[in-house]
């Protein structure tokens, strides 16, 4: 069962906690330029998140186009 709980951690727990520090660095980097620049509206952490998701699905994207499917 030990094992299994460790699997369980490596496949769902760890990227749950990439996506949220990719979204905590996202939500940072969107509030300097909200205070530099005033333009841009502050952000939650959800829409920050929203963000790098859709960046990633992006970039996924683009490189698996970008691959030879042979």
């Amino acid at each position: 069962m030990n094992g299994k709980l460790f699997i369980l951690f490596v496949m769902v727990g760890i990227p749950t906690i990439t996506w949220a520090i990719l979204a905590w660095a996202v939500m940072i980097v969107l509030g300097v330029l909200h205070s530099l620049c005033s333009a841009i509206p502050a952000l939650s952490f959800w829409v920050s998140l929203l963000i790098t998701i859709m960046v990633f699905a992006i970039v996924v994207f683009a490189a698996s186009m970008a691959t030879d499917n042979t």
